[in-house]
């Protein structure tokens, strides 16, 4: 129903807890797939896995300069692609490009109802106030919108607040993610397990 699939490293911010290690701007990990190549594996994954959901990832894949090719191809092989994005790069005239393509819609990355939280965890001042602009300019061009947090101790007593985010913006969904603690997220503290029982009451409420 749903693949996930990390295109790139390259990515403009450099969050603590990125579980890919992602790379900074302008540097482009080898073993990144091209064009031809990632063609083939979105007809693979048609074959596999009619008419599912392809969440383009990364990094930030907006940094890819064949993103449009890969969304126009998977949408063309019956696919929904949704570009998962920090949402910092995405402008209306980009938004409607991507929509123009076939995008289903973007998911975006927004941690806090309060942007020093986010920020700081992106690792770039400004990152919160660019990913709600992102957000508005995929709804601006028609496009579907959903809101992504990762939690941690200083957030999870954020989901009302995020969740009045996600209405206010007119989100189709928020999804709550759990600290993957591999690649930076090794330096990232986790919740504990009682934690995650009162977080998880939480969203259920």
């Amino acid at each position: 129903m749903l693949v996930a699939w990390n295109l790139t490293r390259a990515c403009n911010l450099a969050c603590g807890h990125c579980y890919l290690d992602a790379l900074r701007r302008g540097q482009k990990s080898r073993s990144e797939l091209g064009t031809v190549e990632a063609c083939e594996v979105i007809e693979q994954i048609a074959a596999l896995a009619p008419a599912a959901m392809l969440v383009l990832s990364g990094g930030e894949p907006l940094l890819r300069r064949d993103l449009d090719t890969l969304v126009q191809h998977a949408a063309t092989r019956g696919l929904a692609p949704v570009i998962g994005t920090n949402g910092t790069l995405l402008d209306e005239p980009r938004a409607r490009q991507l929509k123009t393509a076939g995008a289903a819609g973007v998911g975006v990355s927004l941690d806090s109802a309060a942007p020093s939280f986010h920020d700081g965890l992106r690792g770039v001042p400004g990152a919160w106030r660019a990913a709600r602009r992102g957000i508005r300019a995929a709804r601006s061009a028609g496009m579907a919108v959903s809101l992504q947090a990762t939690l941690f101790e200083e957030n999870c007593n954020d989901l009302c607040a995020l969740a009045d985010i996600a209405e206010s913006l007119g989100a189709l969904a928020l999804n709550f993610f759990f600290l993957v603690c591999t690649g930076r997220g090794v330096t990232q503290t986790d919740l504990t397990p009682a934690q995650y029982e009162e977080t998880l009451a939480c969203i259920i409420r």
